[in-house]
C-alpha cells in the first residue's frame, strides 16, 4: 500500500469521527489506519485517493460507519490536490454527514412512526444518530 498521510484536518472532522486528541493534535504523522473509525476501510480509501489522482476528477464515496456506539452516514467528496507546477500530489476531501437518509425516513417522520433502517446490521437503528447538523469537514491527504 502506498504511503499516505494527512496534511490537515479540522476540528469538525475530528469530532465527527471521534478522533482521540493524541492523534488529532499531530494528524500529519498519521494515515487512515490510525483513525479507528476508518482503519478497516484504509485500503479502499487509499484506492479512492489514487483514482482521484489518476483521473484528475472529483469523486464521491458514500458510507456508514459505526463510530463509538452510533452509526453515522456521510458522503466524502474528493478532489485532486495540485502542487504549484500543476502536478497532482494528493487529494483534498471533505466529509459531509447525511441529514436525511431515505424515503422511509421521511415517511416515518410524516406518519409519526419512528423510522427504521433496512439491511444487514441496521435493524432498529435510531435515525437520531444520523441527524448531525454540521458543516463540511475538510481534510487533505498527501499520497
Amino acid at each position: 500500500m502506498p504511503k499516505v498521510a494527512y496534511i490537515y484536518a479540522n476540528q469538525a472532522y475530528f469530532n465527527f469521527l471521534e478522533i482521540h486528541e493524541d492523534i488529532s493534535k499531530d494528524i500529519t504523522r498519521f494515515s487512515y489506519e490510525a483513525i479507528p473509525a476508518l482503519a478497516s476501510l484504509a485500503g479502499r480509501l487509499i484506492a479512492h485517493d489514487q483514482k482521484v489522482m489518476q483521473t484528475g476528477q472529483r469523486l464521491e464515496a458514500v458510507g456508514t460507519l459505526l463510530i463509538g456506539e452510533n452509526y453515522r452516514s456521510f458522503v466524502f467528496e474528493k478532489y485532486p490536490f495540485f502542487e504549484e507546477s500543476g502536478r497532482i500530489v494528493g487529494t483534498v476531501f471533505h466529509l459531509k454527514p447525511f441529514e436525511r437518509l431515505s424515503m422511509g425516513y421521511f415517511l416515518g417522520v410524516v406518519s409519526g412512526k419512528p423510522p427504521k433502517f433496512c439491511g444487514p446490521g441496521y435493524d432498529n437503528v435510531s435515525p437520531s444518530i444520523m441527524a448531525s447538523r454540521s458543516s463540511s469537514f475538510p481534510s487533505l491527504i498527501k499520497v
